[in-house]
């Protein structure tokens, strides 16, 4: 399971690849144009970037890219980065709200009465439960290690129901030192499954052993829960029994650090067609910026040259006026539309009172009128 790489609460990758394939290119008939690939394209949507502006067209940005000789497959990475570049630029406005809900350290010590613990096959370790919530996802940060002898062994990610690891992490640690392991986005979410393990097999420490901290205080959490727990191992330390499990509520020389964040992801996904929009009119700026902006000299850019004022516009203008009076330029679009999809995914939450008589059970409540005869006066039971 490749490690998910997050930005501004969204998995990057998943995002990417559902929204680049809803807009497209056409293929220009001139000939001599450059071949596009069928990446560049796809639209799912049925829409396509030169129809958002007169000046985008497959023609004007080959003239403007600083190669001049740039080759077919150049140019099509080149269109593939544009879009994406417009998508992350339109996702990280809309998306800019805080996402950590909490930040926990498993347990702090009472630094007393630390003990080693003799190896006994076991794979010894933490169930996390996440949160029932496809909006919410968690994150182990990094595992404080200690031992009582340099060593290197594994650190497994198991999750309920998969036999094999999610994820095989190598780890060192020095003697009597607490050792930071940090992880780089072990990220586990209610989409891929509610329980993991996550621990090491003893077998594998040879000759060091945990040592057991006493712990003065285990973290109260809001989104997961993570505990401490054994079982034993099985077919060569690939597995564990998972009918077997022990809960000594016992640190076994791991310490994880751990948030719980607010994942935009399904949202996203789920709702990729509102994104066509903002994302066609953000790659229609960056093509007339990159216009404007160009080192390359050739006809196009003289003849551009000559509408500068005009083009200005086009991008900058936010209402029209009797100069210049034409719709209102393509930022000002762009700032609209990202208002809107701001508005859709965190909506403003309206006042809502809330009265006396709307309480369920308070002596003002409609469940008390109602019931007040038959409180004050019970029916009068026959023998």
């Amino acid at each position: 399971m490749p490690n998910p790489v997050y930005s501004n609460g969204f998995e990057i990758n998943s995002v990417l690849s559902s929204l680049t394939k809803r807009l497209g290119w056409r293929q220009p008939t001139i000939a001599g144009s450059p071949v596009l690939n069928a990446a560049n394209l796809q639209s799912i949507s049925g829409r396509y970037f030169q129809s958002f502006h007169s000046l985008v067209t497959i023609a004007k940005i080959k003239d403007v890219c600083e190669d001049k000789n740039i080759s077919d497959a150049d140019f099509n990475t080149y269109l593939t980065n544009l879009q994406q570049d417009a998508i992350m630029r339109s996702l990280n406005e809309v998306f800019r709200e805080p996402e950590l809900i909490e930040q926990k350290l498993m347990y702090t010590r009472f630094a007393t009465m630390d003990q080693p613990v003799d190896n006994s096959g076991l794979f010894v370790g933490y169930i996390i439960n996440v949160a029932n919530d496809f909006g919410i996802s968690t994150q182990i940060n990094s595992a404080t290690l200690y031992f009582d002898q340099d060593c290197a062994f594994n650190l497994y990610l198991f999750q309920d129901g998969v036999k094999s690891p999610l994820q095989t992490i190598s780890v060192t640690c020095v003697a009597f030192q607490r050792t930071v392991v940090e992880f780089d986005s072990l990220v586990l979410n209610f989409k891929t499954g509610q329980k993991y393990y996550f621990g090491y097999f003893q077998s594998e420490l040879g000759a060091a052993r945990a040592i057991r901290e006493q712990v003065e205080t285990w973290a109260t959490t809001r989104c997961f829960e993570a505990y401490t727990f054994q079982a034993p191992s099985i077919e060569s330390n690939t597995d564990f029994n998972h009918n077997y499990r022990q809960y000594g509520f016992l640190p076994m020389g791991v310490n994880l650090e751990m948030i719980s964040f607010r994942d935009h992801t399904q949202k996203i996904l789920r709702k990729a067609n509102l994104f066509d929009e903002v994302v066609g009119l953000q790659v229609a700026a960056m093509v007339i910026e990159e216009i404007v902006m160009t080192t390359r000299t050739n006809k196009d850019e003289r003849q551009i040259g000559e509408i500068a004022g005009k083009i200005y516009a086009e991008l900058n203008q936010a209402y029209a006026t009797e100069a210049v009076p034409i719709m209102p330029g393509l930022k000002s679009r762009i700032a609209s539309e990202l208002k809107r999809l701001r508005q859709t995914f965190f909506p403003d939450q309206k006042p809502t009172s809330i009265s006396q008589e709307n309480d369920y059970f308070g002596p003002e409540s409609n469940w008390y009128k109602q019931n007040l005869r038959k409180i004050t006066n019970p029916p009068i039971q026959v023998q």
